[in-house]
């Protein structure tokens, strides 16, 4: 398949403007240049991660500006049927528990019979071994029950929607307070259970209500914006630095 460039313009090594970018970093590229590529996804700042058939430059895989591309195939739409659990009405720690509530929406998705609920999962499989907020002690909770998973801090919207493909939520890690140009906060953490790329959304079950206004307490299959909303908020330090859980494998499957 083949990427056809409408614009000049640059491919680059981030989304930093091409003026501001290192030679190495960037590919200038002619208006109508047409491209063999083996996979392209949304990426942060309105811009498209695009695998090349060949390298150029030295590099397989560059950012491209949405508007100055055409990539081929159908825009991914993708909703799982997740069960919603919100940390408000959690039986302790309710204003803490973001990562427990997530991580048992998660659960429950894989395994329905596992848990009853995220007060059955915070007091079975959390709270005898560690505190709520630590990733390990969700890696150890999941693993019980046959899901193999990793903690990163190096993921992209790309992940995401491959992980999407594969059957599985992820759960992520964002700065909900302050304005989308300058987040704040000590982080909280929801579940992305889809992704319509015509819409340009990820769809979230926030277990605290509407990200990120919170003008509802219902935080079911809402939609987040990819920009200027989930880019700043979880690319805090630019593209792929997102914090977040990849299930690698259920019961030995690699996808659902």
């Amino acid at each position: 398949m083949k990427a056809k460039f409408t614009h000049d313009t640059f491919l680059k090594q981030d989304v930093l403007p091409a003026a501001r970018l290192a030679e190495n970093h960037k590919h200038f590229i002619k208006s109508g240049t047409e491209l063999e590529i083996t996979k392209h996804s949304a990426d942060v700042a309105q811009h498209r991660s695009i695998t090349f058939k060949e390298p150029i430059g030295g590099y397989q895989t560059w950012l491209a500006f949405d508007e100055h591309v055409d990539c081929p195939g159908e825009k991914v739409k993708i909703e799982l049927k997740v069960p919603y659990f919100s940390q408000r009405d959690n039986q302790e720690q309710w204003w803490r528990t973001c990562s427990t509530s997530s991580h048992a929406m998660l659960l429950k998705y894989l395994k329905p019979q596992a848990i009853a609920g995220d007060d059955d999962y915070f007091q079975r499989f959390v709270k005898p071994v560690g505190d709520s907020t630590d990733w390990g002690v969700h890696t150890a909770a999941l693993a019980k029950f046959g899901i193999v998973s990793r903690y990163f801090q190096n993921l992209g919207f790309d992940d995401l929607i491959n992980s999407l493909k594969r059957g599985f939520p992820v759960v992520i890690g964002v700065l909900h307070h302050g304005p989308v140009h300058a987040p704040t906060g000590g982080g909280h953490v929801l579940l992305i259970t889809g992704v319509d790329e015509d819409k340009q959304v990820f769809i979230a079950n926030d277990p605290w209500g509407v990200a990120f206004s919170y003008a509802s307490h219902n935080g079911r299959s809402i939609e987040i914006p990819f920009y200027p909303s989930l880019d700043r908020r979880w690319q805090v330090d630019g593209t792929h630095t997102g914090w977040g859980r990849l299930v690698q494998s259920v019961d030995g499957k690699t996808s659902l």
